[in-house]
């Protein structure tokens, strides 16, 4: 079923019209419960939430990148980051993460959305591309390489 129609259909028939358009939203907040505020902590004198956007930008498969992080003030930091290197960023619920990353994904206009979290520095674009080759060809609702 296609979600934008209605109708019976496979990705693969829509793949011309529904799904032309893939974004990347990385989700990333400073507040954690864990380790608060890793995504801005320095690796190899980057943060890593920059590690993980420079690796997401060489996905030849996203028409989109863009950060989702919450309205909270703790989260500021993230968006200042974003405005100073010239990434999307969207401002979303603090407490509803799927409503922040539908949001993020609707905003840039994604009909197909890869989610990557924004403490993943080793991201490999070239995994992000074949799975997204592979989801477009494929009559599949989703895909991960997580197993």
């Amino acid at each position: 079923m296609c979600y934008q129609c209605d109708k019976e259909t496979t990705h693969s028939e829509v793949k011309g019209w529904a799904l032309d358009r893939t974004a990347v939203v990385v989700q990333a907040r400073m507040g954690s419960a864990r380790f608060p505020g890793k995504v801005m902590l320095p690796l190899a004198g980057l943060p890593i939430l920059n590690w993980v956007l420079l690796r997401l930008g060489k996905c030849i498969s996203a028409d989109s990148l863009v950060v989702a992080t919450s309205t909270s003030d703790s989260d500021d930091p993230i968006v200042d980051f974003c405005g100073k290197y010239g990434y999307l960023c969207y401002r979303g619920s603090e407490d509803d993460v799927l409503e922040r990353f539908l949001a993020a994904a609707q905003w840039v206009g994604a009909d197909a959305v890869v989610r990557v979290t924004g403490d993943c520095p080793l991201i490999d674009p070239t995994v992000v591309d074949s799975m997204v080759s592979y989801f477009l060809e494929s009559d599949l609702d989703y895909v991960s390489c997580v197993h």
